[in-house]
């Protein structure tokens, strides 16, 4: 029996993102995929591109991407492209999502990272806890990316106890690797037995490798100091100890861009549409 789906338009969606290795990058990715099985007028063909993390190489990518006249809708994910990019996708009415970012005039599927630093940052101020570390990535420099967003929350929730966190506590991660969270933890060298808690923004995959790396130097976790990551990957609760995390509902994100670029290509979804999911706190073994 022939398959059917040979025989339906074929209709092409670029995706773009910073990191192409990242863990998070690819469960969103799932999430796509999963969803475009599920589509029976359509069959979707998804392309990956890899524009780093500096404006003008992220331009430079979607600006050779929608000059594709195959290309019937975008998903940009964790990067943020200049006015040039918006201007030029707008004037060629591609439909287009934006995940982890609110921009005017496009889809948007995120989760409200400044409530969800805040309420660690909570967590932390309820257990009397103030000696702190932080691990950020480059974005946490950028006004209104996500890891800015959740750093702006975590020391929102903890100068309003006057807590302040010592800058020399602050770690800064390249990219979201398991080898990033070990230098991390080199970073942070002699002054770990000086922090009670550490609060991973740039997301799991860097907590986990900070964790192996302090294991690997006889520290215990949760008793020596706690730690807490962000996403709720898979690794995250298959490492030992446990990790205590923020869950993001990422293969959800992956699904809703392509939900919503199926309704846009097909006419049914003609205003932006900008939505945020909840995230949750999931309390595991390293943190008590």
């Amino acid at each position: 029996m022939v398959n059917d789906r040979f025989f339906l338009n074929k209709k092409y969606i670029a995706f773009v993102s910073s990191n192409i290795g990242s863990i998070f990058v690819s469960n969103v990715i799932r999430g796509v995929e999963h969803k475009i099985k599920e589509i029976k007028n359509c069959q979707y063909i998804l392309n990956h591109f890899h524009a780093g993390i500096r404006e003008n190489d992220i331009d430079s990518i979607v600006l050779d991407v929608i000059k594709d006249t195959k290309i019937n809708g975008i998903i940009i994910l964790s990067i943020l492209p200049g006015e040039k990019s918006f201007k030029a996708i707008l004037n060629k009415k591609i439909p287009t999502v934006i995940i982890e970012r609110n921009i005017k005039k496009f889809h948007s599927i995120r989760i409200d990272n400044f409530k969800s630093g805040y309420e660690v940052g909570k967590k932390l101020v309820l257990k009397k806890i103030k000696k702190i570390g932080v691990i950020i990535d480059p974005q946490t420099n950028i006004k209104g990316m996500p890891t800015f967003e959740r750093f702006s929350g975590f020391k929102k929730a903890l100068q309003e106890n006057d807590i302040i966190i010592n800058k020399k506590n602050i770690v800064s991660v390249n990219i979201h690797t398991l080898e990033e969270g070990r230098l991390a933890f080199e970073k942070i060298g002699k002054k770990i037995n000086k922090i009670d808690a550490i609060f991973s923004i740039a997301g799991d995959t860097v907590a986990v490798g900070f964790m192996l790396e302090a294991k690997a130097n006889g520290i215990k976790i949760p008793d020596d100091f706690m730690i807490i990551g962000f996403d709720d990957i898979e690794m995250a609760s298959a490492v030992e100890p446990k990790l205590t995390t923020v869950r993001q509902p990422i293969l959800k994100m992956g699904s809703l861009a392509i939900e919503m670029l199926d309704d846009s290509i097909n006419g049914k979804l003609k205003k932006p549409k900008n939505i945020i999911l909840n995230s949750q706190f999931i309390l595991r073994e390293t943190f008590y």
